[in-house]
């Protein structure tokens, strides 16, 4: 796959298709890094093919949705405040 631009993160979920014989099938999630959504859903369905015995005619996309990354820079400044408040405790005495 040849990068356009910039990489964004997405999650992707899919399943096969309900059956009589298979009502609720399982889900698949895969964090499926692409320049759109578009690509994103057909990585998804290329990676899954290769990992279980599923097609794009015989399944759904459930979800296809942006990372959001500012939920993922709150939490990482979260964790380095912990991380620094601690070593200013210990190493204070």
């Amino acid at each position: 796959m040849k990068a356009s631009g910039t990489l964004r993160e997405y999650k992707v979920v899919g399943r096969l298709l309900p059956s009589v014989k298979n009502p609720t099938p399982p889900l698949y999630r895969m964090r499926i890094f692409a320049p759109n959504h578009v690509v994103a859903k057909s990585r998804f369905w290329y990676f899954v093919s290769q990992l279980r015995k599923m097609k794009k005619a015989n399944g759904e996309t459930v979800y296809c949705g942006l990372v959001d990354l500012y939920v993922k820079k709150i939490n990482r400044c979260i964790v380095c405040l912990v991380i620094l408040s601690w070593r200013n405790e210990t190493f204070s005495g």
